[in-house]
């Protein structure tokens, strides 16, 4: 990290803007779909809208309802919506941060609702597929809590049998992902709540990616398995509201079965001088902005709108996966239905591929230990580049044949 002095005088407004501006230039062209994650971009009026809607609750913070009741308004309206849509219309659950925070609070309730109903555990185990985000594995470890992983089968969704062999008495709680982020694929959930059910487990849904797409896609005529809180033995349930719910940073809801289990998520604290501090998330001060922008989106797009740009995600995925398949050599993993998806190459060094793609401008993820694939993430903002991506990954793969991309040095770029 650079050695920086703090400034002994204040800059201007428009030298400030302007640097910030020559700093950007080096960034993501996410506005023209050459970026496949971090910005979940829909159209330019949505963003018009939230950003007007932020601003109006720049300055509130969420960490006081009783100073802003607006903010406790338009949150309880938010998880009231997003309940409503993910099968359990009145569900308890709070607005979080982001994905993170959400997985996070589901761990620490799961955690401390089983130190109130099975205190003989003292060292709790959640089963997480190996397709399970690593924010999972980071909750467990601020939680104290072991993480069993669960085999996957050919199609990248977890292995019921082996989550059944990885069970065990300090087993509190078994994640499911609908669907995953490497691959897409959606976990057999039902089959998962059932088995939790007989073993008196909990059982948590990661929906943050497809929280805001697999009840639009599925209204769209494609295929979507039972995931969300209408599911017999789900107990929560986590969906991004700055993903495919399209809202600025950060938002996201996590929701519970019950108000009995909603219970063992806030934090009540009075052994200070201060009284008494309560807080249902992880962060204390919220900004304000974060609230109103996602209660604006929600309201601003409604039903037709996620159903359009839901379509337009599909459909775009489906020109990109055609477009990958195209090229000789490549091929998608698994079988995704909805909008992020993994692919490889059967005869190319896919290290090579994204470096390749990456000097080309676009900015795929790669994956695997060691990598072996790399991942798409599609938004509506994305139809317009599939016929370039396409050309461009042809050249690509034509220089790597000839010795004209290397892999080295790779490693540094992924990490």
């Amino acid at each position: 990290m650079s050695e920086i002095k703090f400034p002994s005088q204040p800059t201007s407004a428009d030298q400030i803007l302007d640097s910030i501006t020559e700093m950007q230039k080096g960034d993501a062209d996410w506005r023209h779909g050459r970026l496949f994650s971090l910005i979940y971009h829909a159209e330019s009026d949505l963003e018009e809208v939230t950003k007007a809607a932020y601003m109006s609750c720049f300055s509130l913070n969420a960490l006081s309802h009783g100073a802003f009741p607006s903010l406790a308004r338009m949150e309880g309206d938010i998880v009231g919506m997003t309940a409503d849509l993910l099968g359990s219309p009145g569900a308890p659950g709070s607005l979080t941060s982001g994905g993170s925070e959400s997985n996070f609070l589901a761990l620490k309730t799961a955690r401390d609702r089983a130190r109130d109903v099975m205190p003989q555990i003292k060292a709790p185990e959640v089963i997480v597929p190996w397709s399970g985000h690593p924010s999972l594995s980071k909750a467990a470890g601020y939680l104290g809590i072991k993480v069993v992983r669960a085999e996957l089968d050919s199609d990248q969704r977890a292995v019921v049998a082996s989550v059944v062999k990885s069970i065990t008495p300090n087993t509190i709680l078994i994640v499911a992902s609908a669907p995953s982020w490497p691959h897409g694929e959606v976990d057999p959930v039902a089959e998962l709540a059932r088995l939790a059910l007989s073993r008196n487990l909990m059982l948590h849904v990661d929906a943050c990616v497809g929280g805001f797409v697999l009840p639009f896609a599925r209204r769209l005529g494609r295929p979507v398995p039972d995931f969300d809180l209408s599911v017999d033995g789900v107990t929560s349930i986590s969906a991004d509201l700055h993903k495919f719910g399209y809202s600025s940073k950060g938002a996201s809801v996590i929701l519970y079965k019950t108000h009995e289990i909603y219970a063992f998520q806030p934090f009540d604290f009075e052994d200070w001088t201060g009284g008494n501090y309560t807080v249902s998330t992880v962060l204390g001060s919220r900004p304000g902005g974060a609230v109103a922008a996602a209660w604006a989106t929600l309201r601003y797009l409604g039903l037709p709108g996620y159903l359009e740009l839901t379509r337009r995600c599909l459909a775009a995925t489906q020109g990109f996966m055609d477009a990958v398949t195209a090229v000789e050599g490549f091929y998608v993993e698994g079988h995704p239905q909805y909008n992020l998806f993994a692919f490889g190459s059967r005869d190319l060094d896919i290290r090579a591929v994204y470096v390749g793609l990456e000097e080309a401008g676009w900015h795929p993820l790669l994956q695997g230990n060691p990598p072996s694939s790399l991942h798409l993430t599609i938004t509506p903002s994305h139809d317009r580049a599939v016929g370039e991506f396409g050309r461009d990954l042809q050249e690509v793969a034509n220089r790597v044949r000839r010795g004209e991309i290397s892999a080295e040095g790779v490693h540094a770029r992924y990490n």
